[in-house]
């Protein structure tokens, strides 16, 4: 250290050697050098030349002996290496040195190398960026080409199916059936089409002519009030009781017997020839659906199937039958329930005439007060499965009960009708059927008796 110092005095005393020459005054005759005017401000010249270059060359000094220090000491505050584990690891693979020393080249700042190796990992994912989105966009393409093809009917085959739409059907039926039967390829798009479209404003029961290259809108509007809807033809007989005409209508199709019943009994027909205090008895359309041949849909509603019955009936009641009937003092009820008795009770086109004169003989005669035709029996027994019987509690009962029955047993045509309207005008209160199929007709009832105790009577 004392040598270190020595050399620096050294080092000042030259510098300020050289500094006191060039700084000093000479007298320009005598050539020997001036003293300042003032003694002091030299000094203290000097002084503080002497400071500053002592400053600086010990400010560089101390500045050499702490980067010195910094560079003896540092070692000590390394930390050691830890020690390596004896346990026995497998030598890591290339892919992983090679990872290993990318980390240290990006911890040491060496990154052009990691850019590199970077520029080509992008260039190789963009590449299968581009594969995914394209596959994806395929996929995306094809599955709305199918969804297209089906709603809007692309390249299906033109073939004609019967649909059949049940009552209170549910969205889920109507697209399995329509499934089923070719029409949609897709259920699932079609409830989806739903939610957009509700069908269920559009469809209604009932059964449809469509073709399968329909697309969805036509499909819901085929199905519909604009549809084109299957029709059966069903040819009701004369004679033919409610029960009778509803199973037959029940059978082609048309509508279940029970809607019919419910119908008839309560649904308000506005036809002046019914009586809406009968409304609730399932028996008042009895005798006015007229039997002849109609034209309905599969399904149809079961109020539309009976107003075509109705409606005929009341165009066959023309102005004058109208009038006729006026002449006959009755209601259009006790002729429409006299013509059902000559219904059934007529054997062909000759007896309804001489049959209606003995009904309207015995409804005005005091000495036959009860008709006693075994039709009513007859009418009564098939309702209930009863034995036949005279003795039967009911108002259809001619036998027990005087007058006309409550109601029509049948549904009568329209010869029974004009029978009822012009009947032949007779004495006749009997008649009776003989083995040959044909009625004889009696004035009194011991000719009648006779003739029922004769081979000839047909029992």
């Amino acid at each position: 250290m004392a040598d270190y110092n020595d050399k620096w005095q050294e080092f000042y005393d030259a510098a300020l050697a050289k500094d006191d020459d060039s700084t000093r005054v000479f007298d320009t005759k005598t050539g020997a050098p001036i003293e300042s005017a003032s003694g002091s401000t030299k000094e203290k010249g000097a002084s503080e030349k002497k400071k500053s270059i002592f400053g600086d060359a010990f400010a560089k000094d101390k500045a050499a002996e702490a980067e010195k220090t910094k560079t003896e000491e540092k070692p000590k505050r390394e930390r050691a290496p830890k020690k390596e584990k004896a346990s026995k690891e497998k030598t890591p693979s290339p892919r992983k040195e090679r990872a290993a020393q990318r980390r240290a080249e990006e911890n040491e700042g060496n990154f052009p190398v990691r850019f590199r190796r970077e520029r080509r990992v992008g260039i190789l994912g963009g590449v299968v960026y581009f594969i995914f989105i394209l596959a994806m966009s395929t996929l995306l393409a094809c599955v709305l080409w199918f969804a297209a093809s089906d709603v809007l009917a692309l390249g299906k085959e033109e073939k004609a199916v019967e649909i059949t739409i049940p009552e209170n059907y549910t969205v889920d039926e109507v697209a399995q059936i329509l499934y089923e039967n070719g029409v949609i390829n897709n259920r699932k798009m079609f409830k989806i089409y739903d939610s957009f479209a509700d069908i269920t404003d559009t469809v209604k029961p009932g059964t449809y002519l469509l073709y399968t290259n329909y697309d969805y809108r036509a499909v819901v509007s085929g199905l519909g009030a604009a549809g084109t809807r299957v029709s059966v033809k069903v040819t009701v007989p004369e004679g033919y009781t409610l029960r009778q005409t509803f199973a037959l209508l029940e059978e082609n199709g048309v509508c279940t017997a029970e809607k019919l019943w419910d119908c008839a009994a309560n649904f308000d027909f506005d036809y002046d020839f019914l009586d809406s205090s009968t409304l609730g008895n399932e028996k008042r359309l009895e005798g006015y659906l007229f039997p002849d041949t109609y034209d309905f849909y599969l399904g149809e509603d079961p109020d539309d199937v009976i107003k075509k019955f109705l409606a005929n009936f009341n165009n066959r009641f023309d102005d004058e039958l109208v009038a006729r009937l006026e002449e006959t003092g009755y209601s259009m009820h006790d002729v429409v329930v006299i013509a059902s008795l000559i219904e059934e009770e007529a054997a062909g086109e000759e007896d309804r005439a001489m049959i209606a004169s003995v009904i309207y003989n015995r409804l005005g005669s005091s000495n036959f007060p009860y008709l006693q035709f075994d039709s009513t029996i007859h009418y009564i027994i098939a309702e209930t499965g009863e034995d036949f019987s005279t003795e039967i509690d009911s108002p259809y009962n001619t036998y027990k009960y005087g007058g006309l029955p409550e109601g029509a047993i049948s549904n009568p045509g329209m010869a029974a009708i004009n029978a009822a309207l012009y009947p032949e005008d007779t004495n006749y209160y009997y008649y009776a059927l003989d083995i040959y199929g044909e009625h004889r007709f009696f004035t009194n009832y011991d000719s009648f008796l006779n003739f029922v105790n004769s081979s000839d009577y047909a029992g």
